[in-house]
């Protein structure tokens, strides 16, 4: 900036703005705040606030306009339509990995997992619900991928330990009925048990 001193408005006091590269310095004399313009004109502060007013008026148009104008709806559109898109991709990936990993299984990986389990099915003594829940703790430990959640009055899980534990609340004597679930690629995912 050419300008070196500037008067300030308020006590007429000289003010030094080589010192700073900022258009406002504050007089070392009455502590006034002194705005210069973009040609090194001391403007009133009253004046910077309306030149900034302006400004942000001026921008806020100017976004009106452009988001009312049809380029930018054309935009909005085509980024709507891409995430659509995108969203619709993944569903369809999302369903046919599903469709691949049933594709994967034989039928004697399905059979060999459910056969074991599928004896127990039906109307049985206490002494086999033992065996049937040996079963699933035992594939619950060895085959990850295949979860078994064994349901029995308001107990539900999944978990060894807990099912070890449902054990003991059946009696040799006392008949249940056993009902088997499955999940989309054919495996038993859950056994309900039944007080007859």
């Amino acid at each position: 900036m050419e300008v070196k001193r500037i008067v300030c408005p308020s006590c007429k006091a000289n003010i030094d703005f080589s010192k700073s590269d900022k258009k406002e310095v504050m007089c070392e004399y009455c502590r006034s705040i002194v705005y210069l313009d973009d040609k090194g004109q001391v403007i009133s502060p009253e004046e910077s606030m309306e030149r900034l007013k302006n400004i942000a008026n001026d921008a806020s148009k100017e976004l009106d306009n452009a988001i009312n104008s049809k380029g930018f709806k054309i935009v909005l559109s085509m980024v709507i339509i891409f995430f659509i898109a995108i969203v619709g991709v993944g569903i369809f990936f999302a369903f046919s990995g599903n469709m691949d990993i049933q594709k994967n299984y034989s039928k004697f990986d399905i059979s060999s997992f459910n056969d074991e389990l599928e004896m127990y099915s039906g109307t049985k003594s206490g002494f086999f619900l033992s065996f049937l829940l040996d079963e699933v703790i035992t594939k619950n430990k060895t085959q990850k991928e295949h979860i078994i959640t064994v349901v029995y009055g308001d107990d539900k899980t999944s978990n060894t330990d807990e099912i070890r534990e449902l054990k003991k609340k059946f009696s040799n004597e006392k008949n249940y009925d056993v009902s088997l679930d499955y999940d989309n690629n054919g495996f038993v995912n859950q056994v309900t048990i039944y007080d007859r």
